[in-house]
């Protein structure tokens, strides 16, 4: 049986998480007050205040923790044990987590390809020009000429002396229409971004974590041929664009906005975590 009265306090500046040690058998909802998040992985903070949950993968794997977390002011947190998950039946609780499992995918996604990249325990792939335009088709065929008109124009800068580099012009010329604006900035990196428009592609990918403050994105990639949905994210998710270390076609992708959508821009340092 959860209890719900297990609540902890954090006076303002204390320290929460910290960053390489082991997490405790427990994780955090925060009730009141503001935390923040910072390490090497990110050159941005990340902010968590009411409904917002802190350290749940962590403590299911037993993993050490990649960044500190700090209160940024009096907090008041429920705490509950790993083990109680199995007892939770709130249903707004259970939303949270669901929306906080679905926050972090590509964060994780992201710690583990780095680490296996590093160990050189992934299989590489080529990209040639035959699988650049498959690529490009399969997106086209898909209702995504945006993305298709994206990944045609950086064939250009792979294959600039390819003998098929006319036809990719002419082709690129005919779908101008599919050369989106590029996104309005707002505010505080926030940037205004219009239907189709093409964060990032399988073969280019990016160096920021996207926050989607309202609309909705879309992640793809192609295997065999195929276009498979990763995964599709709408207000308060976060998407993790970025860069491998070597090219291992499953975890590239390519996103896509898929309604005008605003999206906050956090950048992002490329480390190596460590393993454990």
């Amino acid at each position: 049986m959860i209890n719900y009265n297990n609540i902890v306090s954090f006076k303002k500046s204390s320290i929460i998480f910290i960053e390489d040690n082991y997490p405790k058998k427990s994780f955090y909802v925060i009730r009141s007050g503001k935390a923040v998040s910072y390490g090497k992985y990110f050159d941005s903070n990340m902010e968590y205040t009411n409904g917002d949950i802190l350290g749940l993968v962590n403590s299911v794997l037993n993993e050490p923790y990649f960044f500190n977390v700090k209160a940024d002011t009096d907090i008041e947190a429920l705490e509950i044990n790993v083990d109680d998950i199995i007892n939770i039946y709130n249903k707004d609780l259970i939303k949270k987590m669901h929306n906080y499992l679905e926050n972090s995918l590509e964060i994780w996604l992201s710690k583990y390809y780095i680490n296996l990249s590093h160990n050189h325990s992934m299989t590489k792939y080529d990209i040639n020009e035959g699988y650049v335009l498959n690529l490009a088709q399969v997106y086209n065929d898909n209702n995504f000429p945006t993305a298709a008109y994206e990944i045609y124009n950086q064939y250009l800068k792979f294959f600039p002396n390819s003998s098929s580099i006319k036809d990719i012009k002419d082709m690129i010329a005919s779908m101008k229409e599919y050369n989106l604006p590029e996104p309005e900035a707002i505010e505080d990196n926030i940037f205004y971004y219009k239907k189709g428009y093409c964060l990032y592609t399988e073969l280019m990918a990016s160096n920021y974590l996207y926050l989607i403050n309202s609309g909705k994105v879309g992640v793809y990639n192609v295997i065999n041929s195929k276009l498979v949905t990763r995964a599709i994210y709408s207000s308060n998710n976060l998407i993790d664009g970025y860069i491998p270390d070597i090219t291992y076609q499953p975890l590239s992708t390519t996103t896509i906005v898929l309604e005008d959508s605003k999206i906050k821009l956090l950048k992002k340092r490329r480390v190596h975590i460590n393993s454990c």
